[in-house]
């Protein structure tokens, strides 16, 4: 009866091969802080793949994680897997040709904000899912007017010189590990593979 059990959760259970590109990072500010671990994508897609769903014999999703085998892959372990393609040359191509997932994260950086983007494409390249997480500079204005009172024993005198345009001053958003994460958890959340 075990081994009966057992086939059939085998003859149903399916494997899924997802590549996770190298992070791209486009960096327009020299205010910003854009330091982050190139594994970090690959990292959180190992801790979150299980919160996808697929598709079973029925035609309803269940949890990815209950019958099935996936296997996450960065351009360090790709190379072991799947030698017939050059992964750093082009993902995608050898994506569509080995049949299996791909994963890409941007980052963008200017003074006024982080963003970071990811991307799932099944096999044909068609787009699955996205996850998208900002963070925003602060701006705070600090007024140049200086008041000057001056107080006897009988009056006050209150000088205002001419109002100055306030001084800008942006607290920078900084890329955070942090940002990394939601986005990743974000993209697998919402996925059927």
């Amino acid at each position: 009866m075990f081994l009966y059990l057992l086939l059939c959760l085998t003859a149903f259970s399916k494997t899924f091969d997802v590549y996770i590109a190298p992070i791209q990072k486009q960096v327009y500010s020299t205010q910003v802080e854009a330091i982050i671990g190139k594994t970090s994508s690959y990292g959180y897609s190992i801790a979150y793949w299980r919160n996808a769903y697929t598709l079973n014999e029925r035609g309803t999703r269940e949890t990815i994680s209950l019958n099935n085998v996936v296997r996450i892959y960065n351009e360090d372990t790709i190379k072991y897997a799947y030698r017939n393609c050059d992964y750093l040359a082009d993902h995608k191509v050898c994506a569509n040709q080995n049949d299996h997932y791909v994963v890409e994260t941007f980052i963008t950086v200017d003074d006024h904000e982080i963003v970071v983007q990811m991307i799932l494409y099944a096999p044909d390249m068609t787009v699955i899912n996205i996850s998208s997480v900002s963070e925003k500079s602060s701006v705070r204005w600090i007024r140049q007017q200086e008041v000057t009172v001056i107080q006897t024993r009988t009056s006050t005198i209150t000088h205002m010189p001419k109002e100055e345009l306030p001084l800008k001053w942006l607290i920078p958003a900084n890329l955070m590990n942090e940002q990394i994460r939601r986005a990743t958890a974000g993209l697998w959340a919402g996925a059927t593979l």
